[in-house]
Formats: C-alpha cells, structure tokens, sequence
C-alpha cells in the first residue's frame, strides 16, 4: 500500500533521473565554438541543476550539484585518480 502512495514521487525522481541523463549525454556530445582562439562549451549540466533547484528545496539540490559536480570531475579527470 505504500508504494502505491509514493509512486508519485517515484515518477519525479526517474523523471528526474532521465532529464539528468538526458543533459548529460548533451553536455558529452555538444559540438565546442571556437571564439577568439578560445573553446567555448555550454554547461547543460549547471543548466540542469539550475532546473532542480526551481522545481526541489535547498537539501536535495546541495545534495544533486555535490553528485553532478563529482561526476564530472571523476569524468573529466581520470588520469588523476588512475582510472585508466
């Protein structure tokens, strides 16, 4: 009985969870500007969290930015941390 009463709040998190993935997959793929000899890419991922935060309270977007901030870190750095 109580998963049917949550099941609206299932649906916003895997909501959640597939425009996350979705802005991700743009950030990974969005062709960069060259400008002025400068590489210019947006960041889907702030725009995200931008969205989050208009539509959750302050814990879970601290929470979210912490985990999308990470990621990309973890992403963008591997050699690092000796993941390859």
């Amino acid at each position: 009985m109580s998963l049917l009463y949550n099941l609206p709040i299932i649906n916003k998190i895997i909501r959640t969870f597939i425009l996350g993935f979705l802005f991700f997959i743009l950030q990974l793929y969005f062709p960069l500007f060259f400008f002025h000899d400068k590489n210019i890419s947006p960041d889907f991922m702030l725009v995200f969290l931008i969205f989050i935060s208009s539509q959750n309270n302050r814990r879970y977007t601290t929470i979210s930015g912490f985990l999308i901030g990470l990621s990309q870190d973890l992403l963008a750095h591997q050699d690092i941390f000796g993941f390859m």
